[in-house]
């Protein structure tokens, strides 16, 4: 019996710069119900009230699904930031990461090397508009009517955990692992373990987007967990599904491709992350043009990257701002 299903996803792994943000978003419900091994329940079904896989033309029911599939440059941030907000309200950015990554929050406070590691171009900008693109007022109706709509389809929660990971931290965690698909799955299965503590004895289904090009996470998990007992439920194109045990609960992990699309937990983990890099991206590019006349934003990814970094150069090495804390390694 399941209680609490659960996803997670990342977003920004492959760019040059700006933060890697990896997170977790779990849905729980009222009462534990059955889900048989090697399914996946459609929860977009139950909450069809007010939560749309496609995009609704009336705007009246919220887009859920794989980010790239909510946001586009050329859509704009809408649809993604009013979905994000109705299901997790915030007064502004930084508030809204102190609650879905309350490490990265304290990072400057406790002088550790989380999102304010000293990297200036992550500091809120003055009068930094909040929501960006979503009205207030539809933004608070919105509020109103999915609350209304997940207490009707029995969900006791939505929560978000994240971890965001700037360039500087990252960097120290390649050179530690050598590797950066053991960077991403350590960053994921620390949020896995955080799931499994939290929600293991409700009973819990998560499913995670594909690791690197792992086909087998038994080993990896075995690794991770000692604690837990894992076993192989199944291993086929793709697609693998483990039992985690422990105390007498039984939790269950399922690794697959293009998982947004099949699980609403793992898309609303996708969207989370997704929302947090591009208003972050906001800030490092509002941060430089406003130090470079004339120069262009970036998105952070690898062409454009090279041309951003190139054209703040000058500007870098007149005021002696060391750039390999922008770049990443990998």
């Amino acid at each position: 019996m399941v209680k609490v299903i659960a996803g997670i996803d990342e977003a920004g792994y492959g760019p040059l710069l700006g933060p890697l943000v990896v997170g977790a978003a779990s849905v729980e419900f009222e009462h534990a119900f059955d889900v048989p091994e090697g399914s996946i329940p459609d929860l977009w079904q139950p909450l069809k009230g007010v939560l749309s896989k496609t995009r609704d033309k009336t705007g009246k029911r919220l887009h859920v699904n794989d980010s790239k599939l909510v946001y586009t440059p050329t859509v704009g941030l809408a649809n993604l930031e009013k979905a994000v907000l109705s299901l997790c309200p915030a007064a502004s950015l930084d508030d809204l990461i102190a609650r879905v990554a309350p490490k990265t929050a304290l990072g400057r406070e406790a002088g550790r090397d989380h999102l304010l590691d000293r990297l200036d171009w992550y500091d809120a900008p003055t009068e930094e508009k909040f929501p960006a693109e979503c009205g207030e007022m539809s933004l608070t109706l919105s509020r109103g009517v999915v609350e209304r709509g997940l207490r009707q389809a029995g969900v006791k929660e939505v929560r978000f955990h994240t971890d965001v990971v700037v360039e500087t931290r990252l960097n120290r965690l390649f050179d530690k692992m050598n590797n950066k698909g053991s960077v991403l799955s350590s960053l994921s299965l620390a949020l896995l373990y955080q799931l499994l503590t939290e929600h293991e004895a409700k009973g819990l289904l998560v499913v995670c987007d594909r690791q690197g090009g792992r086909t087998s996470y038994g080993p990896l998990l075995r690794a991770m967990f000692e604690d837990w007992q894992v076993d192989v439920m199944k291993e086929q194109d793709g697609f693998g599904e483990y039992a985690m045990r422990r105390g007498g609960h039984v939790s269950r992990v399922i690794f697959m491709e293009k998982s947004e699309q099949a699980n609403l937990p793992t898309a609303l983990a996708s969207m989370m992350c997704k929302y947090l890099r591009e208003r972050l991206m906001d800030r490092l590019s509002r941060y430089w043009t406003s130090r470079v006349p004339g120069l262009k934003e970036t998105a952070g990814y690898w062409t454009d990257g090279l041309r951003f970094m190139s054209d703040i150069g000058p500007y870098c090495v007149e005021n002696g701002i060391d750039t390999k804390r922008m770049v990443r390694t990998r």
